[in-house]
């Protein structure tokens, strides 16, 4: 097991903050979830992380790279469990792990150019 604690700024205190920060809001239902390696050019050694299958329930905010209600999106999640053969490996950021299938989330996204995906904004306080 990895535990990655990452730094930066602080989500904002208030909705009203977090709603203006978000690129999309939505909520969901997660359906499916692959993990697999990332490698960066930063370092030799890969992380888990996990693409998580949603269906999207409702939409408090769109972005134009978003779906709307109905369809499937997928999300970027830094962690998650890999089988390897020598056993399972599993990482997990700020001690949070992909949500499991089928439960439902209210999330605020960020949209990362870089990867082409939604992430969940803030970790857990998004």
């Amino acid at each position: 097991m990895s535990l990655t604690w990452t730094c930066g700024s602080s989500p904002p205190w208030t909705l009203r903050g977090r709603w203006k920060d978000a690129d999309a809001i939505v909520r969901v239902r997660v359906d499916s979830q692959y993990p697999y390696d990332h490698f960066t050019d930063s370092s030799p050694e890969s992380i888990v992380q996990t693409e998580l299958m949603v269906a999207v329930l409702e939409v408090f905010k769109s972005h134009p790279r978003a779906v709307g209600a109905g369809a499937a999106m997928p999300i970027l999640h830094p962690g998650g469990t890999l089988t390897r053969a020598d056993g399972a490996e599993t990482h997990e950021t700020n001690g949070f792990p992909p949500p499991a299938n089928g439960t439902e989330w209210f999330l605020f996204l960020r949209w990362d150019e870089g990867d082409q995906r939604f992430w969940i904004n803030y970790l857990e306080d998004g």
